[in-house]
């Protein structure tokens, strides 16, 4: 077990004493992202900077933001923080004062340090130092600092005459000061619009793209709703390619996944500085694997039919023969079809909610499957825009992501095999929805997830993002998985 495996264990175990019914603790070393997801269950802790400028102090400050994260989780009611209607930066500010508050008076927690690390790295250290601390958003950030101990400064927006600025500092201090001492998160949400509402001529609509916020990137994404607005574009779905090798094809194109201005021309392959850890992230379950082999070998007997050839037997026809107006050269014979030539795509869901055991038995049912059918297997993650190739499965591990899944990733490759299984959970973001609705207009797919218990947010998410979906024990959606292929491809002709 690595360092980074022993510093999560002991934050999982922390987090369960401080909530006993806390979600799964995942460790981000690509990231400086703190947040928790209610909606997929699990808190991120963002240690990247962390790492790089303080080694010696990664297990105390990343308790420190466990205990931030915990504290939501304890205290942030998500109903209303998702009501939000005004930019989400303020009300995240304010909330993430009095859940601080809240786990100090009950457990002793001391946010100095932290703060005083952010705010060195991330404001004293920074090319736009002065860029920052004039910023309206920011601004609310240095003064709760201040409320730890730490020693900020701030400047005078551009828009704001200077007995304004008194003001706008006094009404940021007393929103911070009322937020200690709000009773939820509903009170919070009306103090951050009276602050709003007040200043909305300094704030503007929304936050600007540079805004530093300090532990949480202040979006809704931090409280884990996943949500993105609709996008209305249309994928570049292409028509199915007739190459053998369709992974070739794509992986050795500079040709965009979809419209879009991103760059897409990088080659993933799997590496062990992509990986969550440098060692194969979980050990293969042998005796499931050959025991359901054997038990799918039987649902998989090969269908046989009967078929007309003719052929020239070099007998003379005698018209006056009456036997002769029947097809001289008719025979009967059985044809068996190999199922393994038909091109499978199977995409591994590789995002933070599919963690642990989910992401541990998807490999196993791709690993099933590939015995079975001619597959390629990727991995969608954030932690890269395009889905990571697996060219063998013994060497299949992990892949840290950013936040939600990236369907979207996956742009027209699809539509170069014959069908396409997603093991997911299919908790993910609007526009990978609407990117899985539209594939499903052009080519064959479903989804598959191992449930060891029933989950209703999940069999609604599946659901609602795929026309055909299984949830079992792991046995029974390998099973499941693999006939379906076989009744679509392989029914008499």
């Amino acid at each position: 077990m690595n360092e980074v495996d022993i510093l999560r264990n002991k934050l999982e175990l922390r987090a369960g004493f401080l909530n006993p019914k806390s979600p799964s603790v995942y460790l981000s070393q690509t990231s400086d992202n703190s947040f928790w997801s209610f909606e997929k269950n699990f808190i991120q802790i963002g240690i990247k900077t962390v790492v790089e400028k303080a080694p010696h102090e990664v297990e105390k400050l990343s308790t420190l933001l466990l205990a931030h994260e915990v504290s939501h989780t304890l205290h942030t009611d998500p109903k209303a923080a998702k009501g939000v209607d005004f930019p989400f930066q303020i009300f995240n500010i304010l909330e993430d004062q009095r859940i601080e508050k809240l786990i100090q008076k009950k457990e002793g927690y001391d946010f100095h340090p932290l703060h005083k690390f952010y705010h060195n790295f991330f404001y004293l250290k920074s090319t736009y130092y002065q860029t920052l601390i004039n910023n309206p958003y920011n601004i609310g950030v240095l003064l709760r600092w201040r409320r730890w101990g730490v020693e900020t400064k701030v400047e005078k927006p551009d828009s704001l005459a200077d007995e304004e600025f008194k003001e706008f500092l006094s009404d940021w201090e007393r929103a911070i000061e009322e937020s200690e001492n709000a009773k939820n998160t509903e009170k919070v949400v009306k103090i951050a619009r009276k602050l709003y509402l007040k200043w909305k001529h300094v704030f503007g609509e929304e936050a600007p793209p540079n805004t530093v916020l300090g532990i949480e990137d202040g979006s809704k994404e931090s409280f884990g709703n996943g949500e993105i607005k609709e996008n209305p574009k249309q994928y570049d779905l292409d028509k199915p390619s007739t190459s053998n090798d369709p992974l070739k094809e794509y992986y050795n194109t500079d040709k965009p996944l979809m419209k879009s201005s991103a760059n897409y021309k990088e080659i993933l392959e799997p590496r062990d500085t992509d990986c969550f850890s440098n060692k194969t992230f979980f050990q293969w379950n042998k005796n499931w694997i050959q025991g359901t082999a054997r038990e799918l070998k039987k649902k998989l007997e090969l269908p046989t039919y009967e078929e007309t050839e003719y052929r020239l037997t070099g007998k003379r026809i005698n018209p006056a023969r009456a036997e002769n107006f029947l097809p001289p050269f008719k025979r009967k014979e059985t044809v068996s079809l190999s199922i393994r030539k038909h091109k499978v795509l199977i995409v591994l869901d590789g995002s933070g909610s599919m963690y642990d055991k989910p992401f541990y038995w998807a490999s196993h049912i791709a690993k099933i499957l590939k015995m079975f059918f001619n597959c390629h297997i990727v991995i969608t993650t954030t932690a890269a825009k395009r889905p990571i190739l697996i060219k063998d499965i013994e060497k299949l591990r992990y892949y840290e992501p950013n936040h939600s899944e990236g369907y979207r990733f996956l742009g027209n490759l699809p539509l170069k095999f014959d069908f396409t299984i997603f093991l997911t959970d299919a908790i993910v973001c609007r526009e990978d929805v609407n990117y899985v609705k539209t594939l499903a207009k052009r080519t064959r797919i479903c989804a598959g997830y191992v449930l060891e218990e029933k989950d209703n947010q999940i069999i609604d998410a599946l659901g609602s993002a795929f026309p055909r979906y299984f949830y079992s024990s792991p046995r029974v959606v390998a099973t499941e998985l693999s006939i379906l292929p076989k009744n679509m491809f392989l029914r008499k002709r």
